[in-house]
């Protein structure tokens, strides 16, 4: 086995946020959600990681995406082997001596895969399907949002919508 393969099945996610000082780390099934720590984000959904495979992403469109090593790699600002060597060395697995692989191709498609997944995810195209056929009218007060806020976001609010499946 390489180093690679040896981490990833080892693989402790909180570990590595926690190592970096993720804030405001929330569980949603094997998604883990802050704020993304590498841009300093704001937002405690923007970040997004797989705890188990280790694939992550950054809703603010600023970090991009890629896989633990990757994630290590953007704060080090390090190649691929270092990466591997600090995770190892975060997680306190010895990989002295493994050899440290390159990346596969298989692997290097999956991350791009998750990231193009991701983007077309969070791309705001896929909202324009749902056609609202009602007066929406301006929200102008919502928890302590400034108004300011409310008007960038153009969050409005409709009395009632009637489905096409059920009329």
């Amino acid at each position: 086995m390489d180093a690679v393969s040896v981490i990833n099945s080892n693989l402790n996610v909180l570990k590595i946020l926690e190592h970096y000082d993720f804030d405001n780390i929330n569980h949603h099934g094997d998604m883990i959600r802050a704020k993304c720590k590498i841009h300093g984000g704001v937002n405690d959904t923007t970040f997004i990681i797989n705890e188990h495979t280790g694939l992550w992403y950054c809703h603010a469109g600023i970090c991009g995406g890629g896989d633990i090593f990757h994630l290590v790699a953007k704060f080090e600002k390090c190649p691929f082997p270092q990466a591997v060597t600090k995770v190892a060395e975060i997680l306190g697995i010895n990989i002295d001596t493994l050899e440290i692989a390159q990346e596969s191709t298989k692997h290097i498609k999956e991350i791009q895969k998750w990231v193009k997944t991701m983007q077309k995810w969070n791309s705001k195209s896929d909202m324009q399907e749902y056609v609202i056929d009602a007066e929406i009218r301006p929200v102008t007060k919502f928890r302590s949002f400034e108004l300011e806020t409310l008007e960038h976001f153009e969050l409005g609010f409709v009395d009632e919508v009637v489905s096409e499946a059920y009329a």
